[in-house]
């Protein structure tokens, strides 16, 4: 997973073709779902 290699928001959002945003809300239902608090657990 990128945001757990360090990347920012805005980079993995680039990365994907999508927007900021978007990837904001995916991350947060992602982490979520892996009872997850913070991006690097």
């Amino acid at each position: 997973m990128k945001w757990g290699r360090g990347y920012r928001n805005r980079e993995i959002a680039e990365r994907l073709f999508i927007f900021e945003e978007t990837g904001k809300i995916h991350i947060e239902y992602v982490m979520d779902k892996l009872g997850a608090a913070h991006r690097t657990q």
